[in-house]
């Protein structure tokens, strides 16, 4: 048990912060989880973030003038962002570099190896922040972050979740009859479904390869093989994701594992025949908002980082089509993620060597 003596007054939202964090240390100290920061530190940087998004700190940004963003997000996406935080905090620009994930995760890597720092915050996957880590992400808990559902936010401060891409499954909606929708993953794997599954390819790197990795976790290895094994009989197409979302448009397959819901619901919208399910449990990707290590001007940084965290924020980045992690933000066709167990995605280091996966997909899968 870790116990807690506040050395100095506390707001109401720095001690929710502080009790999170350690309710969460406490839980993963039982399951035997290590951490690189301790308690004390959790808690410091709870206190620390406590007051972080006050007035005090809108003035220090001001006196920066400017914030960084490194992203990967839609142009139009990006720009709402820099347009609303403009508008809420007159007289602090932004920049931003919008690229490919791999290009800009690279050009601020080699930045940062070459100590010339650019970018403040970066809008980017947990999965890519998390292999950052304390190299390059500097610990920041927005004050916003206590009205976070828990699991959303790392009590360390290196993954702030602002949304979330979730892998579910989507058909053609003339092909698969309303008496016929699959409700599940086992209903996959019907042989009526036989030849008419489309997937990106599971041995590579994605949704369907993030979501097998995550579920071996969550069913153990028996009834992983086993599930996995009767979806190859299926004898799936495979491509890239984008092929795929083609594939299940133009009628060719009629399902697409592991598809995104907001990709789903953007075509669906423009008239495509397609329609996406929420099984009971959905794997997620979380989009994470992070201060630079080495930020240049780290107060507009975090300030940026309150704003894209904050009910305007979500509420903005609900009406560009995102998936907001806030559930009351989320947009009606996205409510119904709000009813199931969303698992969060698991890296193969995490679960187990990278190598087994890649031996057992290949088996099972075939190489591409």
């Amino acid at each position: 048990m870790i116990h807690y003596a506040p050395p100095v007054p506390m707001s109401a939202r720095a001690g929710q912060l502080a009790k999170r964090a350690i309710k969460q240390l406490e839980e993963e100290t039982m399951h035997g989880v290590t951490r690189v920061l301790g308690a004390a530190a959790a808690i410091a940087i709870a206190l620390a973030a406590g007051e972080s998004a006050a007035q005090g700190d809108y003035a220090k940004a001001k006196e920066e003038g400017k914030v960084t963003l490194y992203t990967g997000q839609p142009i139009d996406r990006v720009q709402k962002i820099v347009d609303g935080f403009k508008t809420k905090y007159p007289g602090i620009d932004v920049d931003f570099l919008r690229a490919d994930t791999r290009k800009y995760a690279q050009r601020f890597e080699s930045e940062t190896a070459s100590g010339r720092h650019v970018a403040d915050a970066i809008l980017a996957t947990t999965i890519t922040t998390h292999r950052w880590g304390e190299k390059f992400i500097e610990a920041y808990i927005s004050p916003e972050a206590a009205d976070y559902p828990p699991e959303l936010m790392d009590p360390m401060g290196l993954s702030n979740t602002f949304g979330i891409n979730t892998t579910s499954f989507a058909w053609n909606t003339d092909r698969v009859k309303s008496d016929e929708v699959p409700k599940t993953w086992d209903d996959l794997l019907d042989p009526k479904w036989k030849g008419k599954i489309g997937m990106q390819d599971p041995t590579g790197r994605g949704g369907a390869y993030t979501w097998t990795v995550t579920m071996y976790e969550r069913w153990g290895e028996p009834k992983w093989l086993d599930y996995l094994q009767r979806l190859a009989a299926q004898e799936p197409k495979y491509g890239r994701y984008m092929q795929v979302r083609e594939m299940v448009m133009s009628g060719e397959v009629a399902i697409h594992f592991a598809a995104y819901p907001d990709f789903t619901e953007p075509v669906k919208k423009k008239g495509a025949p397609v329609d996406w399910a929420a099984p009971t449990e959905v794997v997620f990707v979380g989009l994470s908002t992070n201060l630079s290590k080495n930020a240049p001007n780290p107060n507009a940084g975090k300030l940026l980082i309150d704003y894209v965290l904050s009910d305007d924020g979500q509420k903005l980045l609900g009406e560009t089509g995102m998936i907001p992690a806030k559930p009351e933000f989320r947009p009606g066709a996205f409510q119904r993620l709000n009813t199931v167990t969303l698992l969060p995605s698991k890296l193969a280091r995490e679960v187990k060597t990278p190598e087994f996966f890649r031996d057992k997909l290949r088996e099972i899968f075939g190489a591409r």
